[in-house]
């Protein structure tokens, strides 16, 4: 019996967000038409993070109804740390929706910001402190990083990746995918 891949909503806050996930699952095998969904903050809109978290309930409404009617679908989210640590990050989106155990859900949460990740899968030494914000402008291949992080959590190998990024490894082995 053959089991359809499932499509992906992705909730986040910019466009370097979105291309980071995209690279990521691309490079696991989905096709850009099994992203069902794309919302990111609108450019200049508000405080990017705030709007995440604002959405972040009715985003996951719309997931469980799509589960109830049999539909396979999972939801990445991402969102920066800022100055927060990930968990509380985590707590702040719990606030707004309590995620269970068996929901199909990843958060991401890059501590201080993407770029931070980007510093550090562009082979550089990146604290998760400092800000790379400046580093890595809209011309970064975003999608390239993403497309190293998969293969960093698929080989095992999550040491000496920083806090965060083993986290998110450990946030996409919750996907039920395979």
């Amino acid at each position: 019996m053959s089991r359809r891949r499932p499509q992906i909503m992705i909730l986040c806050e910019d466009k370097a967000h979105l291309h980071f996930l995209k690279g990521y699952c691309a490079h696991a095998g989905w096709r850009e038409r099994q992203i069902i969904s794309k919302e990111a903050c609108p450019p200049a809109a508000q405080s990017a993070e705030q709007w995440v978290r604002q959405r972040y309930g009715e985003t996951m409404r719309t997931l469980r109804s799509r589960h109830g009617q049999g539909r396979n679908v999972v939801l990445l989210v991402m969102i920066d740390g800022d100055r927060h640590d990930p968990n509380e990050r985590k707590r702040q989106l719990d606030q707004e929706f309590l995620r269970s155990p068996g929901d199909p859900v990843a958060v991401f949460v890059p501590k201080r910001n993407i770029q931070t990740w980007f510093a550090y899968l562009d082979g550089q030494y990146a604290d998760e402190d400092t800000d790379y914000k400046h580093r890595y402008d809209k011309r970064a291949p975003h999608g390239q990083f993403g497309k190293r992080l998969f293969d960093r959590c698929a080989s095992g190998e999550t040491e000496p990746l920083p806090p965060s990024l083993r986290d998110a490894c450990a946030e996409w082995s919750r996907l039920p995918i395979s």
